[in-house]
């Protein structure tokens, strides 16, 4: 079986295995740099890759000596790690003379020195009370670090297997697999709620800020209460509106806290926003929100609703209009002729606009609240404040028949100044006057 190769991360954490080739590969993609730490199997010891002959750049590692405090005999050869597939990584150390020859599992230790001379030398003695200093210096460190640990409870590991198989070795030679070693950790924890699910919105404020920050109107189906129920109207609705563009003009808006947070699920609250600031002639808009099992959640059914009739407020604003009223009364119902019914009425614009085009309209009735007949009558140009006359013929119907009628605006335009025009039908009211 090929051998296997660990190494050791920027951050301490040991990956593998791997077979020489994939580990080769590695290096030359720069990921096992001369400096990273290596070894051979789970047993072996860690040594910098530049000790690894042909791993790093492709070139044999430098000559390294090894040296104790008592003289040797001779010098010691350079320490080369052999990095063929099929060989265990060993340390060669020619025999000295005059010394018994070493067997081959001696042959297998990392260093090889001759046996100092007895007594100690003044530079051992520096070396094992630095080596003694660093000794209590670990073992301090590593109980404050114990106690750190214990006061983080819950928290995931930075790596649930350091010996991990990288993944980045998928696409490696299929051709010399490498063996997955068993997985000798904590099974992994599940993974933790964000804090942006709908469930995670415990204030109605919260909520509605999610719910306009939505760039899709995806996004603000997760804000919703009974989402499947409404999704299709929402896709319907829309099908044609860009909501990261409404995104960006309700960015500067302000919303308004509640006074009174609702604690029953079931129970409802309105939520206004301010946002005259990206939309100059909106005064606010209303957000109808209600607490679930889950948290707080948007009617949207109830919040849409009421933005129509904000919106229309809204369009009204910007148009300025100043009580848009048009008074009808009706003067007179008479006989025209043998089988038609004249209705003459006065029209008044009590509105602050010039009235370019109207439309009013009447349904008689007879004295059993029988329906006899509907029809219409049109003018232009009446200007703020003006009054005009007008009659509706009603064809077919006689006038002594006639007990009753209801009026109706049927259509009412203003001109908006440079030849351009505008239908505010649903903006005005008919104020009948008896």
């Amino acid at each position: 079986m090929a051998a296997e190769w660990y190494y050791k991360t920027a951050t301490n954490e040991e990956v593998g295995p791997f077979a020489p080739d994939d580990l080769k590969r590695l290096a030359s993609e720069g990921r096992i740099s001369s400096s990273t730490m290596v070894r051979k199997g789970m047993d072996g010891r860690w040594v910098p890759a530049k000790k690894v002959k042909g791993l790093v750049n492709g070139e044999p590692a430098k000559s390294t000596t090894t040296t104790t405090a008592a003289p040797l005999v001779r010098s010691t050869p350079p320490v080369l790690v052999s990095m063929e597939p099929e060989d265990v990584p060993e340390v060669y150390s020619p025999p000295v003379p005059g010394l018994p020859s070493k067997s081959r599992d001696v042959m297998h230790a990392e260093y090889s020195v001759v046996p100092p001379k007895k007594g100690l030398s003044p530079a051992l003695l520096v070396g094992a009370g630095i080596g003694g200093t660093l000794l209590v210096v670990g073992i301090v460190a590593l109980a404050m670090g114990f106690l750190g640990k214990s006061d983080k409870t819950n928290q995931p590991s930075v790596a649930q297997n350091s010996t991990a198989k990288d993944p980045s070795l998928n696409s490696g030679n299929p051709g010399n697999p490498i063996e997955e070693q068993p997985i000798k950790s904590q099974p992994p924890t599940q993974e933790q709620p964000k804090t942006n699910q709908p469930g995670m919105f415990m204030t109605p404020e919260d909520v509605v800020k999610a719910y306009l920050a939505a760039a899709t109107w995806e996004e603000r189906l997760l804000c919703v209460v009974n989402p499947d129920s409404v999704r299709p109207q929402m896709a319907a609705k829309y099908k044609t509106v860009d909501l990261a563009k409404t995104h960006d003009v309700l960015r500067p808006c302000t919303i308004y806290p509640v006074e009174r947070q609702p604690t029953a699920v079931g129970e409802r609250v309105i939520v206004k926003v301010n946002v005259s600031q990206g939309l100059p002639h909106h005064e606010y808009l209303r957000c109808v929100v209600v607490r679930t099992e889950e948290g707080f959640k948007v009617d949207w059914l109830e919040t849409i609703t009421l933005g129509d009739g904000d919106n229309e407020r809204a369009a009204q604003n910007k148009l300025q209009l100043v009580e848009p009223v048009l008074a009808v009364e009706v003067l007179k119902v008479h006989q025209s002729s043998s089988a038609h019914t004249r209705v003459d009425i006065r029209v008044v614009n009590n509105s602050n606009k010039f009235i370019s085009f109207w439309n009013v309209g009447a349904d008689l009735h007879d004295a059993d609240a029988k329906y006899l007949g509907h029809d219409n009558t049109n003018g232009s140009n009446l200007r703020p404040g003006q009054s005009v006359t007008g009659s509706i013929i009603f064809r077919d119907i006689q006038a002594a028949d006639v007990s009753s009628w209801k009026l109706s605006l049927e259509s009412v335009t203003i001109d908006l100044g440079g030849g351009n025009r505008q239908d505010v039908t649903k903006y005005f009211t008919l104020k009948e006057v008896r």
